[in-house]
């Protein structure tokens, strides 16, 4: 709060895969007054549904990295596959 001169407010915003979350910030207003903190499913939940409230490319600029987590992808042991 001191170093930014504002004072800010957290709200969880919970369902839908944060579907409803980004949603939301995707339709604040443009203001600077709105940060989403958004994972993976910001791209994903587009994919794996037929409409979202948001646009994950023109939605939203880029601020900051904040965390950089490595994932895989893993199958049964007996499918018989070796890459992508």
């Amino acid at each position: 709060t001191e170093g930014l001169g504002g004072t800010f407010f957290v709200e969880n915003t919970v369902g839908a895969g944060g579907t409803i979350a980004t949603g939301q910030a995707a339709n604040a207003a443009a203001d600077g007054t709105t940060l989403l903190v958004a994972n993976q499913d910001l791209i994903v939940q587009p994919i794996i549904k037929t409409k979202v409230p948001y646009d994950p490319f023109k939605s939203f600029t880029p601020v900051s990295l904040v965390v950089s987590a490595p994932e895989m992808i893993v199958v049964h042991p007996s499918l018989p596959v070796q890459n992508l």
